[in-house]
């Protein structure tokens, strides 16, 4: 069984610097991608814009959903560290644990691998579009990734991770062309 990990498009957001609102629509152009059967969508409005050009049909899953961001959400990183510099500075060294009154690494991790560990290979998506903090996490519970190791990788918009499993998770491939 294969599964594609897809991030979602670019928001303006990532293009500014800042923390995404959940209605946030994808920005731009999209390229095209393989069509895919199954996909399984985070209900972020621009991951459902991405999603769309892969599946006629995405089922929205909200254990796909991205790191509750709290107090900080839909904002920019200038916004914030005017407000609180040294509280972004310490999200910006430890992502991992969270944002105030936010979700941590933790919580996403624990969120995603109830939903994919709980999946039957038959109920398998052939891919998920997500955000990139979810990638991460699916990587982390999936391939056993740590979590400072992880957060090291850098997913961007439009990225894509194939993971494979057979007796256990394995990661198959980073980038490429994606094919349905």
């Amino acid at each position: 069984m294969k599964v594609v990990l897809l991030c979602h498009g670019v928001t303006a957001s990532m293009r500014t610097g800042g923390f995404p609102a959940v209605d946030e629509p994808v920005e731009g152009a999209a390229r095209p991608f393989g069509r895919f059967d199954r996909v399984a969508v985070s209900p972020a409005r621009v991951a459902q814009d991405t999603a769309a050009l892969l599946c006629a049909a995405p089922v929205v899953v909200a254990a796909l959903r991205d790191i509750d961001h709290g107090r900080w959400t839909g904002r920019s990183f200038a916004d914030v560290h005017a407000d609180a510099p040294d509280a972004l500075t310490d999200w910006l060294a430890r992502p991992w644990l969270g944002t105030p009154e936010g979700e941590d690494f933790a919580a996403v991790c624990a969120r995603v691998d109830g939903w994919i560990g709980g999946l039957a290979d038959a109920e398998l998506p052939e891919a998920v579009v997500t955000h990139p903090m979810v990638i991460r996490a699916i990587l982390a519970v999936t391939i056993g990734i740590a979590v400072e190791p992880v957060m090291r990788i850098n997913v961007a918009p439009l990225s894509s991770v194939v993971l494979s499993r057979h007796r256990g998770w394995r990661l198959q491939q980073i980038g490429g062309r994606l094919e349905g």
